[in-house]
């Protein structure tokens, strides 16, 4: 009776990985993806303090052969993939609180470190073409490859070591778009990971990064990096199959 309801057991959790499974592995999950950024403006203070505000606006979506993001598969070893012809928005993300404190003299006088609300949208749109050896093709047309939700408030800051240079983590949820609902798609939970370099603050001597207590600009060579986050089932699934095996062990 005890190895029939063991039976039992083992055939309900099978069906229901056989059931979930598929949802899982039906696309081909996009291990890393990198988006350039060549320059604009992160920071805006327009004299209400209660509106400062951290963003993201660049625009190439007029030139439709410009490379604008790379990406590669699970699996693979190489950036097989390009964004064309991109957007990227990041909606204003209001300052909650300035956490700037005086850094390393001679090396950061002044570090910078805010504290965001959560609630923005990041939108990327573009093409997408798989470039394998010199040969090119057209995977997807022009429009929308990412939509989601800064799930969380969120840090920038300047690192002790790296002056002028402005880092965030964001947690991106409800995420649509071709990179999620296509063949290629990330999970739907993602972290972006933005790095901006050279960054200037307008107001502060030497136009140093100080604190955020004035406007803010990145130069070209500023990055954002994006990685799959596995959701709650997809780890409970793994820990089934898990327990599935190491009970069969102790049969």
């Amino acid at each position: 009776m005890r190895k029939e309801r063991g039976v039992r057991w083992e055939c309900c959790l099978f069906l229901t990985m056989a059931f979930f499974i598929p949802a899982l592995t039906s696309a081909e999950i996009i291990s890393d993806l990198q988006y350039n950024l060549f320059g604009g403006d992160v920071f805006y203070v327009p004299g209400d303090v209660y509106d400062e505000e951290f963003f993201l606006n660049e625009d190439f979506s007029s030139d439709s052969s410009k490379p604008t993001g790379i990406f590669r598969l699970k699996g693979e070893s190489q950036y097989n993939y390009e964004i064309r012809g991109g957007s990227v928005e990041l909606t204003p993300s209001e300052l909650l609180d300035d956490q700037s404190y005086p850094g390393i003299p001679f090396v950061n006088d002044n570090v910078a470190q805010g504290y965001f609300a959560s609630g923005a949208t990041f939108t990327i749109t573009g093409s997408i073409w798989r470039v394998i050896d010199g040969v090119e093709e057209q995977i997807f047309a022009n429009g929308l490859l990412l939509e989601a939700t800064v799930n969380t408030n969120f840090y920038s800051f300047e690192e002790e070591f790296f002056p002028n240079d402005l880092f965030a983590q964001l947690d991106l949820r409800n995420i649509t778009g071709e990179l999620v609902t296509g063949t290629m798609k990330l999970e739907l939970h993602a972290v972006a990971d933005i790095t901006l370099k050279f960054c200037t603050q307008y107001d502060s001597p030497g136009m140093q990064v100080e604190n955020f207590g004035g406007d803010m600009s990145y130069l070209q060579g500023s990055i954002i990096q994006f990685y799959s986050a596995p959701e709650p089932t997809t780890v409970i699934l793994l820990g089934f199959g898990t327990l599935l095996s190491t009970w069969r062990k102790k049969k």
